[in-house]
Formats: C-alpha cells, sequence, structure tokens
C-alpha cells in the first residue's frame, strides 16, 4: 500500500480553486455563521484598535492570536455561537502563548 504525497492535500486544494464558485450562495452561507460582513469587520476593527494600542510589549504572534480572536468575538457577536468559533478561540489562545 502506497503513501499519499505530502502534498497531495495541497494539489486537491489546488484543484478545487480551479472550480467556479457561486461567491453569492457562499457569503449567504457564511452570513448564516458570521454575520452581516460590514457590521462584523467593523467590530472586529473596533476590537483590534484596542489591541493595536496597548500591544508595544507582545511577540507578533501574541498580536496576530489575539488579532484572530477579535475576529471570532464579532463573528460570534453578529453571526452565531457556532461551536467552531469557540474552538477557534481556544485555538488562536493555545497559538498565542507559543503554540
Amino acid at each position: 500500500m502506497s503513501e499519499e504525497s505530502p502534498i497531495a492535500p495541497l494539489m486537491k486544494a489546488a484543484k478545487k480553486l480551479d472550480e467556479k464558485v457561486d461567491v453569492h450562495a457562499l457569503t449567504g452561507e457564511r452570513r448564516e455563521t458570521h454575520g452581516d460582513w460590514i457590521q462584523q469587520s467593523a467590530d472586529a476593527q473596533r476590537l483590534k484598535a484596542i489591541i493595536y494600542e496597548r500591544c508595544g510589549n507582545l511577540q507578533p504572534y501574541e498580536i496576530e492570536a489575539l488579532d484572530m480572536i477579535c475576529v471570532k468575538i464579532s463573528r460570534i457577536l453578529n453571526g452565531s455561537r457556532h461551536p467552531d468559533h469557540w474552538r477557534d478561540i481556544q485555538g488562536y489562545a493555545h497559538l498565542g502563548m507559543g503554540g
């Protein structure tokens, strides 16, 4: 039994990028879990502004983790309390501690 190439998943993902995407359907689906894009992005940017004002002593990976946590918080507030948002926050918090 041959082992799958390590780049096989990347090749499959690249092939999917070649397929036509129905952007309206995709954004409609995301609106259900992420909320209204305009409001969600504005809320995320307000949260990030607080972090950027006070992040002088943080490492880049800590800032990035906080940045992504802000996105997830804004999605929870504007979309749904989908379990993936909470799991993602947990994952980014772990990465913020150095992974």
